[in-house]
């Protein structure tokens, strides 16, 4: 069974959880987010064109965890679809089968 929320996983803005509930990892990834001034979510940008017609463009995504779970951050914008090129793919791939593996270190 999966979970979702409609308000940003790894943002100051959300509230629904307790901050010192998230591992380690994921306050050191969000907190390159905010140092950088990289904002997830939507950029208004389509760098490698519109794949359809109502492609609204690049989306900035985190994976990271907390204990027990993996999760994706889309960023502020709800989103009904989402489509990647095969090295993205691969990447977001890769880099959930590491976050699952720190989840089965850490457990919940």
């Amino acid at each position: 069974m999966s979970h979702h929320g409609e308000q940003p996983f790894f943002s100051d803005e959300h509230h629904t959880h307790n901050i010192d509930e998230l591992s380690a990892t994921n306050e050191k990834m969000r907190q390159l987010f905010v140092d950088a001034g990289i904002k997830l979510g939507a950029t208004g940008e389509h760098p490698e064109g519109k794949l359809k017609d109502d492609d609204d463009g690049e989306i900035r995504i985190a994976i990271g965890h907390t204990p027990g779970k993996v999760v994706m951050d889309f960023g502020e914008k709800p989103i009904k679809w989402i489509g990647f090129n095969p090295v993205q793919a691969r990447q977001i791939a890769m880099t959930l089968m590491e976050h699952a593996d720190e989840c089965l270190i850490i457990k919940a």
